[in-house]
């Protein structure tokens, strides 16, 4: 099945949607990349209330405890929140149980963000003795965030930093190629000046390779 025959949930900003042929992959995962304060975060709070306008449950995991309920009032235009859960986990396993209760609570068709998955990742590979153990407790908790999007016919987005490639001196994203392996979609985010963010589509549907430019600013992105 093509990326064209899936249903899409629209993300609320029209280049990317153009850019997705739709809108993000109901039933997938989303993987959106890049340095800091390159608006991953705005554009996956544009998703949510994009969700909570269709009807759609918004499972918010808020890893780097940077949002402010200010900051929602602010962008939410009035949407309704009600649906809009918010869980700031202060470790990886618990991390790793909020995704093991949402594959239980989860309704169908919701929209689950977790900004960023490897937050609490990186903090466990700070012991080198748990490296390995780290790597198999993401690809767990990836393997069951699929499935659920699966079984609920959801939309999954996760957002990740990027490191530093000493091999290479190129940076790429946190946990090599681990997210990139469970995602259908990566894209990448960068401020390209100011008040403009480069989105790039990594992989993807036929329009991989292409980049779209947006505005950022008090309001949101456009």
């Amino acid at each position: 099945m093509t990326m064209e025959q899936l249903r899409k949930m629209p993300s609320g900003v029209r280049k990317v949607d153009l850019l997705l042929s739709g809108g993000l992959p109901v039933g997938l995962i989303t993987h959106i990349f890049g340095p800091r304060g390159g608006g991953k975060t705005t554009f996956v709070i544009h998703c949510a209330f994009t969700a909570l306008s269709l009807g759609a449950s918004v499972f918010y995991i808020d890893t780097e405890h940077s949002l402010h309920p200010k900051r929602l009032a602010h962008l939410s235009h009035k949407e309704n929140l009600e649906k809009f859960m918010i869980a700031k986990p202060f470790s990886f396993s618990e991390q790793e149980r909020l995704i093991e209760r949402l594959s239980i609570i989860a309704p169908p068709f919701s929209l689950v963000v977790i900004d960023s998955v490897t937050n609490m990742y990186r903090l466990e590979l700070e012991e080198k003795e748990r490296n390995i153990f780290a790597n198999r407790k993401l690809n767990m908790q990836l393997a069951e965030l699929l499935a659920l999007a699966q079984n609920t016919s959801s939309s999954v987005i996760l957002t990740n930093q990027v490191t530093l490639d000493p091999e290479t001196g190129e940076t790429r994203p946190v946990g090599g190629n681990v997210i990139s392996y469970w995602s259908t979609v990566d894209l990448k985010m960068e401020r390209v000046s100011p008040d403009k963010v480069k989105v790039t589509l990594i992989k993807g549907g036929r329009k991989a390779g292409s980049s779209v430019e947006l505005t950022l600013s008090e309001n949101g992105l456009t």
